[in-house]
């Protein structure tokens, strides 16, 4: 429990004063795509994206949480994880099946919750 102490408290420290230089830096950037056609007739402008100042930042802790996921998702883990979504679903739905008011949808119920 110590490491993760050594691990979190840095971290905790550190992660708002990058986000805040991170913020002054893409402060000053903008990225944007846009689509243009034209022609003898007409002209046609699309904006298909535009980022700026904090969004280049939530994307790459987005970017960040995903790698990080996929790689929390290689480390094995003792037990047996294949029942947890079933049981879940089970204890979900365990409220519905008891109550009355549900009890003329229960015919029609093709998931069988």
């Amino acid at each position: 429990m110590m490491m993760a102490d050594l691990a979190g408290a840095p971290s905790g420290a550190i992660a708002p004063l990058i986000g805040g230089w991170m913020m002054d830096f893409f402060a000053a950037r903008h990225f944007a795509l846009t689509i243009q056609w034209s022609g003898p007739i007409n002209e046609l402008s699309l904006h298909v994206l535009s980022i700026g100042g904090l969004d280049f930042v939530f994307l790459i802790s987005a970017a960040v949480g995903i790698i990080a996921a996929q790689c929390l998702a290689l480390i094995p883990e003792p037990g047996v994880s294949g029942s947890v979504l079933w049981e879940f679903k089970e204890e979900i739905s365990l409220p519905f099946r008891r109550s009355p008011s549900t009890a003329s949808l229960r015919e029609n119920d093709p998931f069988g919750v």
